[in-house]
């Protein structure tokens, strides 16, 4: 519930929306006006799985197309992440579900949720689908978990549909699954190759039928391999340390986590172990998607790495603040209060980014991947993509004769 409030809270005048969300937008009003996954210059979505769109588009077919109605639609999201990763860590923690450090533990999760899942992002889903996928996958490697098998191939494909990078958390757990599972050798392999399959083959028939395939060609990344860990340090650095400063805030971090860490470790707990083995072996193969695919983002942008404070700090949390060790309950404290900073420090919407609650979207015929807000702003087109008007020979964009539309609307 917290989630949710701390949620609705920010967005009582409207919702953020960048490049990614405008497209997430128009794919949802589409899905709803029956005209399919696209935007409105009719141009399918490529970049995208279509299930966050999906998912807008049922709130928009029952409430309308206003702005407000994506922050009811989000704020849900909220609320059952809360739940679901708070279960979760009753889960792989069971000997600190009763202890004091729980509530805090909650508390954590939902500022977590709230602060860093502003923006209309397919995460918001993703983030959602995730806590169930992992706690299938943990209970599948039971010696008797061949139903949960077939729910981690079923959460692992609406892992995907909501956002590509899903293929590194799918891709895992198919190896701890070899690894960790406590079946037999031939079920470990058969189960393995079942949950990164499944998913895999659904997410190829998904992008064969919406045009998607080649939306994000392997090929040069922006990044190298190396330097892409470094971004994922960095940006673990900003969930430990209040705003640090990148290198200093990527030290203290590990020497933090690993303070909490050892003391994890010797509960012996092999729940602890998988979760922390999933994070990283995931982290890692994100850190190679990202180095062989060319993105616009950063893989240290908080959205790509929030299964760290959702999954591992609540773990080690739990951990130091239940420790006698003075160090270990000032550690734990620390990265308690980062959520706590960071509501303090708020980064203002530019306009570009901020779109108020009333506000509605629809096409704009014959203006291609455009839309007005409200029947006053013109919005597009996105950043990265080729404008409809073409270049200028000073390599401006034509975007002129748009413009004096958008002046028309207002």
């Amino acid at each position: 519930m917290a989630s949710a409030l701390i949620y609705a809270l920010q967005h009582q005048s409207g919702v953020e929306l960048n490049a990614d969300g405008w497209a997430y937008w128009q794919g949802a009003q589409s899905i709803a006006d029956g005209s399919g996954y696209r935007y409105f210059s009719g141009d399918p979505i490529i970049a995208w799985p279509p299930l966050y769109s999906l998912y807008l588009s049922t709130w928009i077919k029952l409430l309308g197309s206003e702005a407000a109605v994506l922050t009811l639609a989000n704020a849900l999201l909220a609320l059952a992440q809360g739940a679901a990763w708070t279960y979760l860590f009753r889960c792989l923690c069971p000997d600190e579900r009763e202890s004091p450090a729980a509530g805090f533990v909650a508390m954590y999760v939902a500022l977590t949720i709230a602060l860093y899942e502003r923006s209309v992002l397919a995460h918001n889903l993703f983030y959602t689908i995730m806590p169930a996928f992992i706690l299938a996958c943990w209970k599948a490697m039971k010696p008797d978990g061949r139903l949960y098998v077939a729910l981690s191939c079923v959460f692992a494909i609406a892992l995907v549909e909501s956002h590509i990078s899903g293929v590194a958390y799918v891709a895992a757990a198919a190896f701890l699954f070899a690894v960790l599972s406590e079946r037999d050798f031939r079920s470990r392999a058969a189960d393995a190759f079942a949950v990164l399959a499944v998913p895999t083959a659904a997410l190829i028939v998904t992008a064969s039928w919406f045009g998607q395939i080649g939306g994000h060609p392997i090929e040069a990344g922006r990044f190298s391999f190396f330097e892409t860990l470094s971004q994922i340090s960095n940006g673990v650095g900003d969930f430990v340390l209040p705003h640090p400063a990148r290198f200093l805030g990527s030290i203290v971090s590990i020497a933090i986590l690993a303070l909490m860490g050892i003391r994890s470790f010797q509960k012996r707990s092999r729940q602890t172990l998988f979760a922390l083995a999933f994070c990283f072996i995931s982290l890692s193969l994100l850190a190679v998607a990202f180095s062989i695919t060319w993105l616009n983002g950063l893989v240290s942008e908080s959205r790509h790495l929030l299964i760290v404070p959702l999954m591992v700090i609540p773990i080690l949390l739990a951990y130091g603040l239940s420790s006698n060790a003075l160090v270990m309950k000032a550690a734990a404290l620390l990265v308690f209060v980062t959520p706590l900073e960071r509501t303090l420090y708020d980064v203002p919407l530019t306009s570009q980014d901020f779109v108020p609650a009333y506000a509605s979207i629809s096409p704009l015929p014959g203006f291609g991947k455009t839309a007005i807000v409200d029947g006053k702003t013109l919005v597009g087109p996105i950043a990265w993509e080729e404008p409809e008007g073409g270049y200028s020979s000073s390599g401006a964009p034509r975007w002129g004769f748009l413009q004096a539309r958008s002046n028309d609307l207002r």
